[in-house]
């Protein structure tokens, strides 16, 4: 009992989202009638004025996967993504995770009725946690493109592409028909996107409130500053300045050296994230 205990205490959030979309898989499969009633309990209605009558499957339908493979391919993008997610802030793991996975979904169904609601499509109702991985894959992907992560039989692969990739594996397996799940899918992305975008802005607005302050001392002449200027050679300008906001992300603003502090301030002021 007490080993059980440390597994849930160690759990993160997305081990917990995880944890909970299998548990929800099991229990709409293994009841018999009682399964069919809480899977038709937990889906998001088609129509809006019905959600008026079932106003919890706003959350609870993306933790509802039926399909096997749709909940295994879900599990594994969430746990893929996450794993990438805390080198941008290590409270990705904690409540930030919460926050983009449940506003992701909710986006999700928002897109869902617009997408509907404008094309007329008969849906039979949603379930499944696309909307809210498509949004973790959207806030990844912008906040770290040029970053690469390995795939297999090509190596290491730059996360835009595998984006990329995987969205465009994601229609075909969906089939451009589906206006229902697409919807849902593009409105968990364009989530991800905008909170990323909003992050971005943020750690612009951090830097420039940082930029006026004092300065430690300058490295001394034993620090390779010149090791630094051959570092960022071969380097666009987007680049640089992806890395260094990436430090402050993971060590604060105070991390930079002189050097470093002084080229954001340049970069800042001729690039517009």
């Amino acid at each position: 009992m007490n080993r059980i205990v440390r597994i849930i205490r160690s759990l993160t959030a997305p081990g917990w989202i995880i944890a909970i979309n299998a548990a929800v898989f099991v229990c709409i499969h293994i009841f018999g009638d009682w399964s069919k009633w809480l899977l038709n309990e937990l889906t998001l209605p088609a129509s809006p004025a019905d959600l008026l009558g079932k106003p919890w499957t706003v959350v609870c339908y993306m933790f509802t996967q039926y399909a096997p493979m749709h909940l295994l391919a879900n599990m594994l993008l969430l746990y893929f993504f996450s794993s990438l997610a805390r080198h941008i802030d290590e409270r990705m793991l904690r409540w930030q995770f919460w926050v983009l996975y449940l506003s992701g979904g909710v986006a999700g169904a928002l897109a869902f009725y617009m997408a509907c609601g404008a094309t007329g499509y008969q849906s039979a109702g949603l379930v499944g946690a696309s909307a809210s991985v498509m949004a973790l894959i959207s806030y990844t992907t912008f906040m770290m493109p040029r970053v690469t992560a390995p795939l297999i039989f090509f190596g290491h692969v730059e996360l835009r592409v595998i984006t990329l990739i995987i969205v465009l594996l994601s229609i075909i397996a969906t089939g451009t028909s589906a206006i229902d799940i697409q919807g849902a899918h593009a409105g968990g992305f364009l989530l991800g996107i905008a909170g990323a975008l909003y992050t971005k802005h943020r750690i612009r607005v951090m830097s420039a409130a940082y930029a006026g302050r004092p300065t430690s001392p300058p490295a001394p002449e034993s620090t390779p500053a010149a090791v630094e200027s051959d570092a960022y050679a071969d380097l666009s300008d987007e680049e640089i300045l992806d890395i260094l906001l990436d430090k402050i992300r993971r060590s604060g603003y105070n991390s930079l050296s002189a050097r470093e502090r002084a080229d954001l301030n340049e970069l800042s002021r001729r690039i517009e994230l």
